[in-house]
């Protein structure tokens, strides 16, 4: 829970139009979230968090991976 306040406040943070954040730092926070997602058993919410991160950095192989997961 706290985990996704965390990330929630992040992404309004971003989402403001002086964010300066690199984006393969922005994927790999993604990347995280799909992996604490996955091992909540939450598949649903990991392929989202991956294909958030997806934008951010497209050639990612385990952003890839695990938002086309069934």
């Amino acid at each position: 829970m706290e985990g996704k306040k965390y990330l929630m406040a992040f992404e309004q943070a971003y989402a403001r139009k002086d964010a300066t954040i690199e984006a393969p730092l922005v994927a790999t926070l993604y990347l995280a979230a799909s992996i604490a997602a996955g091992k909540a058993y939450d598949m649903a919410g990991a392929r989202t968090y991956a294909k958030k991160g997806l934008p951010f950095e497209p050639m990612n192989p385990d952003l890839q991976q695990i938002a086309t997961m069934n």
